[in-house]
């Protein structure tokens, strides 16, 4: 497992593993296991029946997740709705209770609340897979990274070891994080993918958005 960062601050860690699938291409050169670690809690951490989990799936989709909506994540923009909230959780919440006489306005509501959603919560690219729900977002100096995973999966037996947390990372130590855990990945990827030219466009998008 290659780790970047500090697991009682930030860290990111990964590892690629033959999959048990029958998969080809990006998605079988791709798969393998990922940690995110935040103020010692490792997040993705589950258990199912008597075994506890590390997440593993393939990390393509992931990682293209990652660098197309890291600028969002960086970007100190406003919550897209017009609700009090002290964190991503309770933004959220409170904004999914919106109902309006008019369906247009509540169209739009939830557009811009789902657009929102898909560019700072990395679940969207789950694919079938026990990734859990976590928000990203910029606030002043930081980013808050929060989850609450409590419900997420229990009907398929997952328990998260660190279901529910809101912690807050300087956006230095996160960029500089991020970015090494990318570097690294296309890095190992080019030296070991059949399917170098795919591979280096995705690797060319991550050091333009970056």
């Amino acid at each position: 497992m290659n780790y970047f960062g500090q697991k009682n601050e930030l860290a990111v860690g990964y590892s690629f593993r033959k999959t048990p699938w029958e998969l080809e291409g990006i998605e079988k050169e791709t798969w393998g296991t990922f940690e995110l670690w935040v103020k010692d809690k490792n997040v993705c951490e589950y258990k199912k029946v008597h075994s506890l989990l590390n997440y593993e799936w393939n990390l393509n989709h992931l990682i293209e997740w990652i660098v197309k909506n890291f600028k969002y994540i960086t970007n100190n923009h406003k919550f897209p709705v017009p609700v009090d909230g002290h964190n991503s959780l309770e933004l959220i919440q409170l904004a999914r209770q919106f109902d309006s006489d008019d369906e247009g306005e509540i169209e739009e509501w939830f557009s811009r609340l789902q657009d929102w959603e898909f560019k700072h919560s990395w679940f969207s690219s789950r694919d079938g897979s026990y990734l859990p729900e976590v928000f990203f977002r910029r606030v002043e100096n930081t980013i808050e990274i929060s989850w609450d995973n409590i419900l997420t999966y229990h009907t398929d037996g997952i328990r998260f070891s660190n279901s529910r947390g809101i912690e807050h990372i300087e956006v230095d130590i996160f960029i500089k994080v991020i970015k090494s855990f990318l570097e690294d990945y296309f890095k190992n990827l080019l030296n070991i993918s059949k399917y170098k030219e795919e591979v280096q466009l995705s690797y060319h998008l991550f050091l333009k958005e970056f």
